[in-house]
């Protein structure tokens, strides 16, 4: 009888940390008790005064409770976060009652708004991320509404429409916010213990089609610097998914800056559509 109290009281001590670490891993709201501090309704896309109203909302949700920010895979809070990482939200890219200069401006808030968004879930001072897995999904976000910036700048590149015509010198401009967009986040894997290898290893996918849609025309310091970044990540990963995809990028940087004629002018050959 001794030896099964025992027994049930180590079952118990074993049990008790891993529910209490359960229990403090969502402090999130239910999607409805959002809704309740004034976040907007997620059946539909939001508009971008309803994200920036949302953003202050959060907020001042986190100046009460640090943790209470939407989760990525919680079953209460999940929907919500995954709306405000959904493409959908972009839907005005393909809606012709929004003129060109009008989408770039969207476009551009929204971009704005995921930065936002990006430092409110950061949070380095413990040297843990409590919210690793959302920030991971929001440099995924941030590099799929650049790509849209890009888009639209090749778009506007060649339109023969007279209010695109001031706006075709911006292009450089989106260039260049694109490279430093992406040698962020290949930075951002160098911080390994922050994040989870399998989220680690989900954005190196994003990373590497996304340098292999545009290396062709990245600056040489941009060449330098990614092919530098992604060194330190193969060189410190435990991940030999990463490892491999990331020493393979490196080389076709290195082969591109060789070729000349592998450079091709973005102006010229514009890749991708919204």
């Amino acid at each position: 009888m001794k030896k099964r109290y025992l027994s049930f009281l180590v079952l118990l001590v074993l049990l008790l940390p891993s529910c209490h670490q359960q229990e403090e891993q969502d402090h999130s709201l239910t999607v409805k008790g959002y809704m309740r501090q004034g976040i907007p309704p997620i059946n539909r896309p939001w508009t971008n005064d309803e994200f920036s109203a949302a953003v202050n909302i959060l907020q001042l949700i986190k100046t009460k409770d640090s943790l209470a920010l939407p989760r990525y895979d919680s079953k209460k809070s999940g929907p919500l976060f995954r709306h405000m990482i959904s493409m959908d939200n972009l839907a005005f890219l393909n809606n012709d009652l929004f003129s060109l200069h009008d989408k770039t401006f969207m476009l551009q808030n929204f971009l704005n708004i995921e930065g936002q968004l990006t430092g409110l879930y950061m949070n380095r001072n413990s040297g843990q991320q409590y919210y690793s897995r959302e920030l991971i999904q929001l440099y995924m976000f941030a590099i799929a509404i650049t790509q849209k910036m890009l888009d639209l700048a090749y778009a506007i590149n060649i339109s023969e429409n007279r209010d695109a015509r001031c706006m075709k010198s911006g292009l450089p401009a989106v260039q260049h916010l694109y490279e430093k967009m992406l040698v962020f986040v290949v930075k951002e894997q160098t911080h390994l213990s922050s994040y989870r290898t399998d989220d680690l290893e989900a954005l190196s996918d994003t990373v590497g089609a996304a340098i292999t849609k545009n290396s062709d025309w990245f600056a040489p310091q941009t060449r330098y610097l990614l092919k530098a970044e992604l060194q330190n990540v193969a060189e410190h990963t435990s991940s030999e998914k990463i490892k491999k995809e990331y020493l393979g990028l490196i080389q076709d940087l290195e082969l591109e800056a060789k070729d000349p004629e592998r450079q091709v002018s973005p102006e010229n050959n514009p890749k991708g559509s919204f």
